[in-house]
């Protein structure tokens, strides 16, 4: 009795609405979260003065490369250094976001590197 009556239990459970909801819950927490560290990084970049570019990579896979010239509540602007253009994008659209550049990681190796080649030259010339 138990071995058929523990599964209908589990699925009545599962599809309970109170369980349902809390994951949708879990998961809007989730998103809330992703979509304010995005934000932070945004408001931060265009914080700074400066128009450094930056890739912006949105959820439906386009990229956008520029400079933040606005960040507002919801949504920011983005401008093409090149023509001048201005794109609109809401923070929920963004999937990943990232400067033109050197990463941190290759910087240091850069500098290992660096070192690596002075302790060469020194220890030779001894």
């Amino acid at each position: 009795m138990l071995k058929k009556s523990l599964p209908l239990l589990l699925i009545a459970l599962s599809l309970h609405p109170g369980i349902v909801s809390a994951s949708a819950g879990l998961q809007e927490d989730k998103e809330a979260h992703r979509v304010a560290k995005l934000k932070e990084e945004i408001v931060r970049r265009s914080s700074t003065g400066e128009k450094k570019v930056v890739r912006v990579r949105l959820l439906d896979g386009r990229e956008i490369k520029g400079y933040i010239a606005q960040a507002g509540e919801d949504k920011f602007l983005m401008t093409d250094e090149k023509t001048g253009q201005s794109t609109s994008v809401a923070y929920a659209e963004v999937k990943q976001i990232r400067g033109k550049g050197l990463s941190t990681f290759q910087k240091v190796a850069i500098g290992w590197v660096a070192a690596g080649l002075l302790l060469t030259i020194v220890g030779a010339n001894n």
